[in-house]
């Protein structure tokens, strides 16, 4: 029998198991994305804090936070953060998810899986009966916007970020999800 070139996607939550994974995956992800654009003291002091062993240690024990994780065969590609039922918004908490993080490898970028990723935090969050999902973008990542975009989401309104002293402005976006 001939062995298939397709590869076997999938998902699965992240658990304490996949701690050292997780914890690479973001640092990975999140210097490819941001390093470039920010001063380098910053920088590190906010993914030294973000990102920590610790910090991820204590995300995925806090039940309304959940991270998903994209394999493809035996390769984690990306990852999604979740937080239910925390708003910035005027939407109900009850109602209302947070897509903190969602990141992909970027060997991977390009081949569908950004699609696959939105698609999956979609359904998790229409599964667990929730309407709305809001999320905070850099103003200055046109690629990322035009993404969520092209996705249903529309801005909504703006909040300041920083990246320790340097104010940045992120762009508040929501989706309505249809049962």
């Amino acid at each position: 029998m001939k062995k298939s070139n397709t590869p076997q996607v999938f998902f699965s939550l992240a658990q304490a198991k996949d701690l050292a994974l997780l914890q690479k995956l973001c640092l990975e992800t999140f210097r490819h994305t941001y390093e470039h654009l920010n001063e380098a003291a910053p920088f590190e002091a906010y993914i030294t804090k973000a990102f920590s062993l610790p910090q991820l240690k204590k995300d995925l024990e806090t039940p309304s936070m959940r991270y998903y994780l994209l394999w493809e065969n035996e390769i984690c590609v990306g990852y999604f953060k979740l937080n239910f039922g925390k708003t910035k918004l005027d939407l109900p908490t009850e109602k209302t998810v947070e897509l903190e993080r969602i990141y992909l490898l970027s060997s991977f970028q390009g081949k569908g899986y950004g699609q696959r990723l939105i698609q999956q935090v979609e359904t998790v969050v229409a599964s667990a009966n929730y309407q709305f999902i809001w999320l905070g973008v850099w103003s200055e990542n046109p690629k990322a916007i035009r993404f969520y975009e092209k996705n249903g989401f529309s801005k909504i309104g703006e909040l300041d970020f920083y990246m320790g002293p340097d104010r940045q402005l992120d762009f508040l976006m929501h989706k309505e999800i249809i049962s």
